[in-house]
């Protein structure tokens, strides 16, 4: 539960402070990993289709995740 009633999110929660930047890097790397799940049956057979797919999903949301937390602590900032 959030502890204070605040409009501003980066006070309120700090997870929630990064949404949008975890939008747009989901957004710019979301046809590549549509690809690799598109070419991954292809290509192989199916027990390592299935785990080329899964960790496909893993990283494409560690890289969402810790990307929107580098990107934020370095300077990128939305101003409104």
């Amino acid at each position: 539960m959030l502890q204070e009633k605040s409009k501003d999110y980066a006070k309120a929660h700090p997870v929630l402070a990064k949404w949008f930047v975890q939008i747009a890097l989901g957004m710019v790397l979301l046809p590549f990993v549509l690809v690799i799940l598109w070419l991954a049956p292809l290509a192989l057979d199916k027990s390592t289709a299935i785990t080329v797919t899964g960790l496909t999903i893993v990283v494409f949301a560690n890289v969402i995740w810790f990307g929107a937390v580098y990107l934020t602590k370095h300077g990128l900032r939305f101003r409104r």
